[in-house]
């Protein structure tokens, strides 16, 4: 038992089935309470970066400071993260017989029971949970979704009323978490009485950006805003957010208002430089990028954003340059290669450049560019049927590019259109979007046929008493929303994330993966 503990290089589910019978060590009663706090965040940490046998162990650690029924919760969301649905349900069964009230323990009990397929586990679970917290959306939401597959249509019908009375949104990623956002949300519980809440926000603020949970992450942004309307770091983290959400001149008056409360924070410099490249001032954006590359210079994607920035400034030295570092630092990035071999094919290096396409070619396989790129050198070289055969590759690859650009600009949109009908429609109280205005209703009309009739049963609703709700809605409409719902897996999976897969004309696979600001349904 003692290697166990030591042992970091065996699987998961011995990992975890060590934690759960290892006796904790004696409490180290005059250890600070910092220490404790430590270890949970970094434990999270760890769980976001997809280290979840690291987890488990800095996990172990922390109970060894202080033994409270969260940290069960924690182990139980790394072994759910990590494909671990029984050993997930050992530990959730383990912080409930140890009296822990959070409803987050009944809900992932019931999670890890769905994806076990015990569904009539998974709605005594989350009946419990509703009990325990209430009528929060995530908890309704998820009740609906059980009990519809049970076939008890009017309980299913009544939960979600009762979401979509209070979230005008059903495409938020965040209704529908997945482990490790959850233990970004438990994080609150788990280091209760820690002392500087605007540290504990900010830290789950940029963990959910980190998972690209955008709206979660505005959320916590905003709320530090609250408290202190001057913070630059929450101030230059929502520029990101409202980029990401396509409000582009939010964005920038944030960005802007960042460097004004922050002038020396490295990070809002980052920002507005990223958002001023985005907008085609590479020049103006260099020097805002620099300040970021000195602060976070093994950060590979800082350093691409500055060698982009400088090469379509045409300053192609301090292009490679940075392309040039961001490639040692990741050299799995295709953007840094890929950049890199197409300086150096400008500036004339035609050599050095054709050892850095083939790096490119196995780390940017979807690029077209990389294989024009290629191709030219090839020809130059004498190479004509090499230059042919990476030729043939283009169709494929500019269709799988066409994909992926359709899928931004698609996401952009509708983005962009859920964050214009939030404002629009008044939808900062906490009893729900209230607002008839013509500003709302124009907004509602760029939704999603989907998105738009959801939000407007929301206003329906809440413009009408209580009672009458179910009068308002029908079952046949919850039961099509539930179904549309189920179809996406919401509760078994990531639902905000997207894979573009692409081939060669080789055989070769290949695919980008990414996590949407909403749903994409």
């Amino acid at each position: 038992m003692t290697a166990l503990r030591c042992n970091r290089r065996l699987p998961l589910h011995a990992v975890l089935l060590g934690s759960l019978f290892l006796p904790s060590t004696p409490l180290q009663a005059a250890a600070p309470p910092g220490a404790y706090w430590s270890h949970v965040a970094r434990a999270v940490g760890e769980l976001v970066e997809g280290h979840y046998t690291s987890a488990v162990y800095t996990l172990q650690r922390a109970r060894n400071l202080r033994d409270q029924a969260e940290l069960d919760v924690l182990v139980g969301l790394a072994a759910l993260a990590g494909g671990e649905p029984k050993a997930a349900s050992w530990q959730l069964a383990r912080a409930s017989k140890r009296g822990s009230s959070e409803p987050w323990v009944y809900y992932w009990a019931a999670r890890a029971a769905l994806i076990r397929g015990h569904l009539d586990a998974a709605a005594r679970y989350i009946t419990q949970a509703v009990a325990v917290g209430g009528d929060r959306p995530m908890l309704r939401i998820a009740q609906a979704l059980v009990t519809h597959r049970l076939g008890k249509h009017l309980e299913a019908h009544q939960a979600l009323l009762e979401v979509v009375a209070r979230q005008p949104n059903l495409l938020d990623p965040s209704l529908y978490p997945t482990p490790q956002a959850g233990s970004v949300a438990l994080l609150q519980s788990a280091m209760r009485r820690f002392p500087d809440r605007l540290l504990l926000w900010r830290t789950q603020g940029h963990l959910y950006w980190h998972l690209g949970q955008v709206l979660a992450a505005r959320r916590m942004f905003e709320r530090v805003l609250k408290l202190r309307n001057k913070d630059g770091d929450a101030l230059q983290a929502l520029a990101r957010c409202s980029a990401a959400m396509g409000a582009a001149e939010h964005a920038r008056q944030l960005a802007r208002e960042a460097l004004a409360a922050a002038p020396n924070l490295a990070d809002a410099h980052a920002t507005y430089g990223e958002l001023l490249l985005q907008q085609g001032q590479p020049e103006k954006a260099i020097k805002q990028l620099q300040r970021g590359a000195d602060a976070h210079d093994r950060d590979a994607r800082m350093l691409v954003l500055l060698a982009r920035a400088c090469s379509e400034a045409r300053r192609y030295d301090c292009a490679a340059r940075y392309y040039r570092f961001a490639a040692r630092r990741d050299p799995q990035s295709g953007a840094a290669q890929l950049g890199l071999a197409l300086t150096l094919q400008q500036q004339g290096h035609d050599d050095k450049s054709a050892v850095v396409f083939e790096r490119a070619l196995a780390t940017a396989p979807g690029d077209p560019r990389v294989y024009q790129g290629a191709a030219h050198l090839a020809r130059l070289s004498g190479n004509r049927q090499r230059a042919t055969a990476l030729l043939r590759e283009l169709p494929a690859a500019e269709a799988f590019q066409r994909r992926l650009r359709r899928l931004r600009a698609r996401s952009q949109r509708q983005a962009a259109a859920m964050h214009q009908a939030l404002q629009q429609c008044d939808c900062a109280g906490t009893h729900g979007c209230r607002a008839k205005s013509i500003a709302c209703s124009e907004a509602l009309h760029t939704l999603s046929t989907f998105a738009r009739d959801v939000f407007k049963t929301h206003l329906k609703i809440n413009n009408a008493p209580h009672a009458a709700r179910s009068s308002i809605v029908s079952q046949d409409w919850t039961a099509h929303v539930l179904e549309l719902l189920q179809r996406k897996r919401v509760l078994l999976s990531n639902p905000a994330l997207t894979i573009v897969r692409g081939r060669t004309r080789a055989g070769r696979r290949y695919q980008v993966q990414r996590v949407l600001p909403l749903v994409p349904l």
